[in-house]
């Protein structure tokens, strides 16, 4: 800090002030998440919680690695007419341009968590593994 001649110290006013609120991550896991765009992702996906005075309030998810989850029919003849029906899943990064891998998105636009089956959730644990 700067002195005077007297050899008192001068205060100078800070350029600003921040006030932090503390607010934290929790862990929710791999789940699939439909999106208001009706888009459906599975993620590492974590509440964004702000502790406000009375209450823990989510505003948001973190997503860790995002993959767009996406399923046709299988276009095949069948002479058996069986009810049996497949379908085929791929996933894909869900933002291709970016080089980000998580993604903070406002609670309101995910309009549900889901539990993947076991063979989506080894898919995209094996994505990862790429």
């Amino acid at each position: 800090m700067p002195r005077e001649a007297t050899g008192k110290i001068q205060l100078t006013p800070p350029f600003f002030l921040a006030i932090i609120h503390s607010n934290k991550v929790e862990v929710m896991s791999v789940k699939l998440a439909l999106l208001k765009s009706g888009e459906i992702l599975i993620s590492d996906i974590k509440e964004l919680i702000y502790d406000g005075d009375e209450a823990k309030n989510v505003y948001g998810y973190l997503f860790a690695e995002p993959k767009k989850v996406e399923f046709t029919a299988p276009m095949f003849l069948k002479e058996d007419s069986s009810k049996e029906s497949s379908v085929q899943v791929s996933l894909s990064s869900w933002m291709l341009i970016s080089k980000d891998s998580e993604f903070a998105l406002p609670r309101d636009w995910v309009v549900t968590f889901m539990e993947p089956v076991d063979r989506l959730l080894a898919m995209y644990q094996e994505s990862l593994d790429d």
